[in-house]
């Protein structure tokens, strides 16, 4: 499989790379149906989301995708919510939250974000991704962040967080 490219995280003032997708949980509540189309091979889910952590909150900053994936989230959403009212429909972030101003608060989000922190150790066969030293990793609850840790790779498995 193809190495993926990651979702990015601005945290601290730098910029990471995301081991998980928080958006994709968001996607599967409350558009199920939606299927975006792959932007190439190295982007299957059809899109790439940036994220920032302002003052403990995870906000969901922009989305990136191909103009294809813009018609047929207008027509989707169109379909499943006819008096939803688009004021941007070129940008994806706006069409999947109309009420919302940029950035989104991502008050729907539960779970880790996990960054690589350290240096490159492998990259296992079959993964799209590699294997790092360590990781940023941060919990986050109904999107704010309750605690960060830098783990190893050991620590992670240990904990059982998959992200990895």
């Amino acid at each position: 499989m193809t190495r993926q490219l990651s979702e990015k995280l601005l945290y601290q003032g730098t910029e990471h790379q995301l081991h998980n997708e928080p958006l994709s949980s968001f996607l599967n509540k409350n558009y199920r149906k939606l299927r975006l189309r792959h932007m190439h091979t190295g982007c299957y889910r059809g899109y790439i989301a940036s994220w920032e952590i302002v003052e403990g909150r995870l906000y969901l900053m922009d989305i990136v995708t191909k103009e294809i994936n813009l018609e047929i989230a207008r027509e989707y959403v169109a379909q499943k919510y006819p008096d939803r009212k688009i004021s941007r429909p070129d940008c994806l972030l706006n069409i999947l939250f109309p009420d919302d101003q940029s950035p989104v608060f991502a008050g729907w989000y539960t779970g880790s974000l996990v960054c690589p922190a350290g240096k490159v150790i492998g990259y296992p066969s079959g993964l799209h991704r590699n294997y790092f030293t360590h990781y940023l990793h941060l919990f986050v609850n109904a999107g704010s962040v309750e605690s960060e840790e830098l783990l190893t790779i050991d620590e992670m498995k240990e904990r059982g967080i998959s992200e990895i």
